[in-house]
């Protein structure tokens, strides 16, 4: 039998689907929990993203580490497609997961389906103690890709206290727009007005006439699941801090002087 399991897990491993991948399950795995996410990384790719869970079993229990097959929901059917296999095992598990039907715009569905082999007793039989070939499968995640392309501002007008900015968001637009004002004394960028996200230009007002300003403009959007955000970054001490937001890169620096 285990060499048939063996074979069986070549041959997914090999062309990515198999009926192990999208049978269903006849009776739920006996524990519940096994199989949740863990904090995740984008990569600065417009192509892949790390995607990070916890196989939480007994290995003990289960004579043999089942693949993990991770798969993404067809918006357009329901259906959930295989994207990729790969060998699950007892602890944290990581892989190198495609973006997948995702224009960057819309939020993609993502879940982590697992078959499982072992000696247990069933729900239905609690005094039984034989071989099972079942499944578990992990929440679903939402998730939505990050930034491809920077804003960039591609024009000005002005009066003697007020700039407007107009600017092409690229392919893969926020929520929002936030532009920034640079403060020559403190020698930093300083937020200055806040846009939702169908908006493609801003009047910033309040200025001096006759005085010449530097702006720039960063977008942001919501990329996941709130209950699954995204590692930001890990300090000197090994603190990591979490988000639900990712921004763009700066745009494009425009320096514009008032009317007199």
């Amino acid at each position: 039998m285990k060499k048939i399991i063996s074979l069986l897990l070549a041959l997914v491993m090999t062309f990515g689907m198999s009926s192990i991948c999208v049978s269903a399950d006849n009776e739920p795995y006996p524990w519940k929990d096994l199989l949740f996410w863990q904090p995740y990384r984008y990569y600065k790719s417009s192509y892949e993203f790390e995607l990070n869970w916890f196989l939480d079993y007994d290995e003990n229990e289960i004579n043999f580490w089942p693949p993990c097959c991770i798969q993404c929901r067809d918006s357009s059917d329901g259906r959930w497609w295989t994207i990729k296999v790969v060998r699950g095992e007892p602890g944290f598990n990581s892989a190198d997961v495609p973006w997948f039907a995702i224009d960057g715009k819309t939020y993609g569905e993502y879940r982590i389906y697992c078959p499982v082999f072992g000696y247990y007793k069933s729900l239905n039989k609690m005094y039984d103690d034989d071989y099972h070939e079942e499944a578990i499968t992990s929440d679903v995640i939402k998730i939505r890709q990050p930034f491809e392309y920077s804003p960039e501002i591609k024009k000005t007008s002005r009066s003697k206290t007020a700039v407007r900015l107009t600017w092409w968001a690229g392919s893969t637009s926020g929520d929002g727009t936030r532009i920034q004002q640079y403060d020559a004394k403190k020698k930093k960028w300083v937020n200055v007005l806040t846009v939702r996200s169908n908006a493609d230009s801003a009047r910033v007002t309040g200025l001096k006439p006759g005085k010449t300003y530097k702006f720039r403009i960063r977008q942001y959007k919501r990329v996941a699941d709130k209950h699954y955000p995204v590692l930001k970054k890990t300090d000197k001490d090994g603190n990591r801090y979490y988000s639900n937001v990712f921004w763009s890169e700066p745009s494009n620096v425009v320096t514009v002087k008032t009317k007199k």
